[in-house]
Formats: structure tokens, sequence, C-alpha cells
């Protein structure tokens, strides 16, 4: 059975009429984004060097099939430079994205090759066990993916609140001194940290209650302070 020319007409109109509301929205949530990281003082990166994105790519330890890197927006300040980006990763059910990566770069830093996950911290003994198993459970994943779990003396509150990775444990127990574990300690358990060398990635997870704007505060904070820190 044909379908009238109307309702063919019509079915055509509605369909472009989806089209050009989803391109609409997604070309005015690319202007927010813009608006929102020009007044943070960053300037986007139309066509970013490739060893920009090598080392972003770098930066995310065990990833068997690299992520692909979009939107890069840049920011200079005074002992280094700051840069947000988001990441398209690859997986079976198709591509996923992850917003609001913020990646400081300094040629004073010289960090170890290691990631450092926030833990639950519920408290109480049932906070204790289940700080414990996701230790464990972060542990046996960073083994499979090349990683080895970094045990610290007197740590204090940072073992409360944090799990630490490294390719080389001893090399990031040796990085990990008094003071730099303070440092860590003071920052929020909301924040994931991964660093190789001259860089460092700060991964804010979002938190209920707070807007993009308010993370982005938090992770530039964050990365300013402790690109002097860890110096």
């Amino acid at each position: 059975m044909l379908l009238p020319i109307s309702v063919i007409t019509f079915i055509l109109l509605a369909a472009a009429a989806a089209i050009f509301f989803i391109w609409r929205l997604t070309q005015q949530q690319g202007e927010e984004k813009q608006q929102s990281q020009s007044g943070h003082g960053f300037a986007a990166l139309e066509n970013p060097p490739e060893e920009l994105l090598s080392r972003i790519r770098s930066l995310q330890l065990g990833r068997q099939t690299p992520a692909r890197v979009s939107d890069v927006y840049r920011k200079a300040v005074l002992n280094g430079e700051l840069y947000f980006f988001d990441l398209i990763r690859p997986g079976e059910d198709g591509d996923s994205r992850e917003e609001g990566c913020l990646m400081a770069v300094s040629p004073a830093l010289r960090l170890p090759r290691m990631v450092i996950f926030p833990l639950p911290n519920l408290g109480g003994a049932w906070g204790e066990k289940m700080n414990d198993l996701v230790g464990a459970i972060t542990g046996w994943a960073g083994g499979y993916l090349g990683l080895e779990p970094v045990s610290l003396s007197q740590a204090g509150i940072f073992d409360e609140r944090f799990t630490v990775l490294a390719e080389d444990a001893a090399e990031a127990q040796a990085f990990l001194t008094p003071e730099r574990v303070r440092a860590f300690s003071a920052m929020p358990t909301s924040v994931v940290f991964q660093s190789a060398g001259d860089a460092l990635q700060v991964q804010a997870i979002h938190v209920r209650g707070k807007s993009k704007d308010d993370l982005m505060d938090s992770q530039i904070a964050i990365a300013t302070r402790l690109m002097t820190t860890l110096e």
C-alpha cells in the first residue's frame, strides 16, 4: 500500500526538523563550552600538535586502545600550561566520552608514572572494609594493567582517602615524600590524578550539586597548587 504524498512529506519534514534540532543542540552545547572555557582564560586549539595529543594519550595508564582527544583548550600560567580536553574511548558498546579532563604541564615537574584513585571514605568499621575492598579491586585491576600498588609508611589520612598504583612502586614511594603526601591529602576525594614526567592530569568526578563551572574552578585550583607543591 502506497502512502499518500502528504504523509510522506510530513515524515520527511519531521525527520529534517529532528536532525536540525539535534544539530542545533550540539552546536549550542559547543558554544556554551567555548564561552565557559574563554571565561576561565582558555583558548581553543583548532589543530593541536601531535606531540601534545600523544602526551595526553600517554597519560591514560593501562589503556590498550588509545583514546581519541577532542576539544582541546590551552591556558598559559606562571609555571607552565593548562589544557582542558575531552577523551573519547572506544568500547564494545560504542564510544564513551569523558568531558572536562585537565592536564597541567610544567618543565619543573619530574613525576613518576602513577595514578591516584579516591576511596569511598565512608567512615566507621564498614567504611574501612569498603576502603579495603576498593583498594584490593583497584590493586587487582592495576596488576592486570601492569601497575603496582604503592605502600606508604606513615601516610596517615592519605591512606584513608586514596590508593596509589604505579609502574614503578619504588620510584613512586621515593617521590611521595611526607610533604607531597600532605599536599594530596588536602585534595578533595572527588578527583583522580594521573602523572608521568612533566605532566599531571586532574580529572574531577561529578559531584551532585556542582555545576560544570564549579568543577572547572576546582580542577584549575588543584592543578595550579600541585604544580608548585610537586616541583
